[in-house]
């Protein structure tokens, strides 16, 4: 079992929800991984036939890859920030018709309309 803590480089901050997976040989993704706790705690499975590296990511931070000495080993990623430039997104979206009072006096004339002929036919 291979159990450890994923923390913030600068202020050594635990880091939760961050992802921790192991790689094939070829530095793939193997389809075997975890994620860290509230508390950036995190324990997985031993390696996987064919994979040996285990990589840690987490938004907004560069990924970390450690090869674990060992099948039973507590290991420590330290991640670094990584700032991120994004390309301009544009939003295009119609609004609906509105619902007005007009549509709701019509409503209720439709049915005043109603009772005044159900109470007609009478």
């Amino acid at each position: 079992m291979i159990t450890g803590t994923v923390y913030d480089a600068t202020t050594g901050e635990t880091l939760p929800g961050a992802n921790l997976v192991w790689l094939n040989v070829d530095g793939q993704f193997s389809g075997s991984g975890t994620a860290s706790d509230v508390n950036g705690y995190f324990s997985m499975p031993s390696a996987p036939p064919g994979c040996g590296t285990i990589q840690a990511s987490y938004i907004g931070y560069k990924n970390e890859i450690i090869t674990p000495e060992s099948a039973n080993e507590s290991i420590s990623f330290q991640l670094s920030e990584q700032a991120t430039n994004l390309q301009e997104v544009e939003i295009i979206a119609k609004r609906p018709v509105p619902y007005t009072n007009y549509m709701i006096y019509a409503g209720i004339g439709v049915l005043a309309l109603g009772i005044l002929v159900y109470t007609l036919r009478k």
